[in-house]
């Protein structure tokens, strides 16, 4: 049977709960989901006092800390949490809603890929829902549409990828990022004939694809924040795997800053001061991603050849090392 292992990397995420159960209720297969999770817990606040996760089918591992440690090492301890093997892949943040039958959606368009490649990866940046005053679920923005997570259905269509380039200084005394590349959604006018378009690039809040992209390239736990969905893109696009967009919105996620650029959430793991594991991480993984980007370094941390470099670049058009050295 096509079960579906769904990888969440938690940290202080008031949401898990609500994204398990859109996930099952919004299935049209429910009893073919399983769920990864890894969920750091800080100042004792962890979410995960639900009776869902007694269910076999969800497997969560809680690492108690006293500050974050980042996407590369939670995605990375999410997928350790499967304990067989599983046709499909789906990794999304904590705080995705779906639309009503989102995992039959995903299969076809996987099964419509496969006829273009071998090694698809579905990834979209999905479109931002944000909650009300009294918790509810709105689509969009403040004042939008108020839905029910557990069962809707929408005609939203989703943007594509791209990469975008800026200037940028932390606010965190970690040093200075300048030339600074992130994975971002980009618009893009559909067809009414065109299901997808290839853009080469993973979102990672949205991933779908084989199951065994988790043991071939799986996440840098060195690689704690900025950088880790443009690496992992680097590292899937030079093993042969392939990254398209798709056309119908099924997933959403919330939007974390409110129109100032504030954080919407006390509880959001940035409002932690950065400590010292992942100040020593972020600086080191900053001066490795030169030497993978250039292919000074070649092997499973980063590509397997130049060759294979050179050939996700020409088919990009973009040299990652430009940003990065």
């Amino acid at each position: 049977m096509d079960t579906i292992f769904i990888s969440i990397a938690s940290c202080k995420e008031e949401f898990l709960v609500q994204t398990i159960k859109s996930a099952i209720a919004n299935s049209d297969m429910p009893e073919m989901l399983y769920f990864g999770i890894s969920n750091m817990v800080i100042d004792d606040v962890d979410f995960v006092s639900d009776p869902i996760f007694d269910q076999p089918n969800i497997k969560c591992l809680e690492i108690k800390f006293n500050e974050a440690l980042g996407t590369g090492f939670g995605r990375m301890t999410a997928s350790f949490m499967a304990d067989k093997d599983h046709t499909y892949l789906l990794q999304v943040d904590a705080q995705n809603i779906f639309e009503k039958g989102w995992d039959t959606e995903l299969k076809k368009y996987y099964k419509q890929l496969l006829k273009i490649c071998d090694k698809p990866i579905i990834s979209n940046c999905p479109t931002r829902w944000i909650d009300g005053p009294n918790k509810e679920v709105c689509l969009y923005e403040y004042g939008g549409p108020v839905i029910d997570p557990y069962y809707f259905k929408t005609t939203q269509t989703f943007s594509s990828l791209g990469i975008n380039i800026y200037n940028r200084e932390s606010k965190n005394n970690d040093g200075v990022f300048e030339r600074y590349a992130s994975i971002e959604g980009s618009h893009y006018n559909w067809s009414d004939r065109q299901d997808f378009v290839e853009h080469g690039l993973i979102h990672a809040s949205f991933m779908f694809t084989s199951f065994g992209f988790i043991h071939e390239v799986m996440h840098d736990p060195g690689n704690p924040w900025d950088g880790d969905q443009i690496n992992l893109s680097f590292r899937a696009g030079t093993r042969g795997y392939r990254m398209f967009g798709i056309k119908n919105c099924i997933v959403w996620s919330k939007d974390k800053y409110n129109k100032d650029g504030k954080l919407l959430s006390d509880y959001d793991w940035r409002n932690i001061k950065r400590g010292s594991v992942s100040l020593y991480n972020e600086k080191k993984s900053r001066e490795f991603q030169k030497k993978i980007f250039s292919g000074e370094y070649l092997g499973y941390w980063g590509a397997p050849t130049k060759e294979s470099i050179d050939l996700y670049y020409k088919s990009m058009g973009t040299d990652l090392s430009k940003y990065f050295i």
